[in-house]
């Protein structure tokens, strides 16, 4: 599966808004939704010449929390999503509304990698990494 990396900043960002979140949505029912990881996002196609990569809102798709991903690719734009969280109850599928990171979005990166993943022996490999550095 090909799959979009964030650069560990932007990661690390996300990680931290995400947290935020699942405690809001935990905070009012317990347990109501547990993180996923890795906060990888799955492309459909490998970028030819990417510029920048964004990263939006949090949505509920589904049972699923995700931060829907834009990557300008030339003049074409990838979507994809980053699924952060999975609802366990569905009365909790409905979005919170987090103020702790009302200004935070949308996050903007111009560094990422893709590779190709596969899950085996209950973890992630990657293989066939590739960074990508966007012009300015």
């Amino acid at each position: 599966m090909l799959v979009l990396i964030p650069h560990k900043d932007t990661a690390n960002i996300l990680c931290n808004i995400s947290k935020k979140i699942l405690l809001e949505f935990n905070s009012r029912k317990k347990l109501s939704v547990f993180p996923v990881f890795p906060l990888w996002a799955s492309l459909e196609k490998q970028p030819a010449d990417p510029s920048l990569m964004t990263v939006y809102d949090y949505k509920i798709k589904e049972d699923k929390l995700v931060f829907p991903v834009e990557v300008v690719d030339r003049d074409d734009v990838l979507r994809t999503e980053i699924v952060f969280g999975k609802i366990n109850d569905p009365e909790a599928g409905v979005k919170i509304s987090v103020p702790e990171i009302k200004d935070k979005f949308p996050v903007f990166s111009r560094v990422f990698k893709t590779g190709d993943a596969v899950f085996e022996d209950n973890s992630w490999k990657l293989y066939d990494e590739k960074w990508f550095k966007g012009r300015n």
